[in-house]
């Protein structure tokens, strides 16, 4: 019986010894394949905003309870496009605060009484404890790089300025599409895009009736962009058939 066992056992020893290396396990940390952006026509080159179809808003949490949402009114934007390569692309943008917008509905002063501003909008512009508009005259934006996370999305990181100080942000980017050429500018194209992202407020000096007020606030940026007249090049109809 014992012969029986080790002869069974030396078989097995052999087996094992004589069969190939069972495969690697696949690596699961391996990086993912960088995206591919979807194919545009759109020529590269400087857009111009299209500040007719362009909107720039925040959101902030009031009292836990709403999220308080306001607008600029005067902005601008330059994107420089690359169609070939998106990562290369870059948007310059400036922001008017005294344009900020509340739609407060009622006698702003017949409710804070005391108050030397006649509005709210014009409180929240020109007090120094929220954008100081009469010191600081200005917000701007300058892109420092894109990253893409998918065929139409990227996270875009840039250097905002307000309030006399400068730091920076993340934004959430969609390609929403292009019109090559734009229906009614036929030697023009035209390319949209949504925006998203969040900033701490008090980053900037902005603290004022936190946790009141939340410190964090949203962004919500949708924009359209036209290129140069004569970027779209129209093509010759065809002969009329004989």
């Amino acid at each position: 019986m014992k012969l029986k066992l080790l002869t069974a056992a030396t078989l097995l020893a052999l087996t094992a010894a004589c069969a190939p290396p069972a495969p690697a396990p696949e690596a699961t940390d391996a990086a993912a394949a960088p995206a591919t952006p979807v194919a545009i026509n759109a020529p590269a080159g400087a857009y111009a905003l299209d500040k007719s179809h362009a909107s720039v808003t925040f959101q902030v949490m009031h009292l836990g309870l709403s999220r308080y949402t306001a607008r600029f009114t005067d902005f601008d934007a330059v994107l420089t496009f690359d169609p070939a390569n998106p990562t290369a692309s870059s948007v310059t943008a400036t922001i008017n605060p005294a344009s900020v917008r509340t739609d407060y509905p009622g006698n702003y002063r017949a409710t804070h009484q005391g108050s030397v501003y006649r509005t709210w909008d014009e409180d929240l512009a020109q007090n120094p404890v929220w954008f100081n508009a009469d010191v600081h005259q200005s917000i701007t934006f300058q892109s420092t790089a894109l990253t893409l996370t998918g065929e139409r999305t990227g996270t875009m990181t840039g250097d905002l300025s307000f309030l006399g100080q400068t730091h920076p942000v993340t934004l959430d980017v969609t390609f929403n599409g292009e019109l090559t050429p734009h229906p009614f500018r036929p030697t023009q194209a035209a390319i949209g895009f949504s925006a998203r992202g969040s900033l701490n407020r008090s980053t900037w000096g902005m603290d004022n009736y936190v946790p009141n007020i939340a410190d964090q606030v949203d962004l919500i940026i949708e924009a359209e962009f036209i290129s140069p007249e004569g970027s779209v090049t129209q093509e010759a109809p065809a002969p009329a058939a004989q």
